[in-house]
């Protein structure tokens, strides 16, 4: 039995990634009708129907109005996203693989 590189994975595992993957990008670009927090500074604050995209942070939007949403900038949000996804790739790669090469020392 050959010893294998470090980055090389097994087909399984890149499926799994595939997919984890795909959903990351299903939740960030697909648009979600939330109550999103208002506060103006000449009115009491409230709740109001939007729509937004992205997840876990919203980088784009809009009420059901028509106004746009005060959003962070597009760059944070697209990092701490893109941070989040990787992480999740990570560790999806890492525990895929630990359970196929454990199973494989066992035999």
């Amino acid at each position: 039995m050959s010893k294998r590189r470090f980055w090389q994975i097994h087909l399984s595992t890149a499926v799994v990634l595939m997919f984890v993957t795909a959903g990351f990008l299903w939740l960030n670009f697909r648009p979600r009708h939330v109550q999103w927090f208002v506060l103006r500074w000449h009115e009491k604050y409230y709740f109001e129907p939007a729509t937004v995209i992205g997840w876990p942070r919203v980088y784009s939007g809009h009420t059901n109005t028509g106004s746009t949403l005060d959003v962070p900038p597009l760059f944070v949000s697209v990092t701490i996203n893109l941070t989040v996804m990787l992480v999740a790739v990570v560790i999806a790669s890492f525990a895929c693989e630990y359970f196929i090469r454990r199973r494989e020392r066992g035999r």
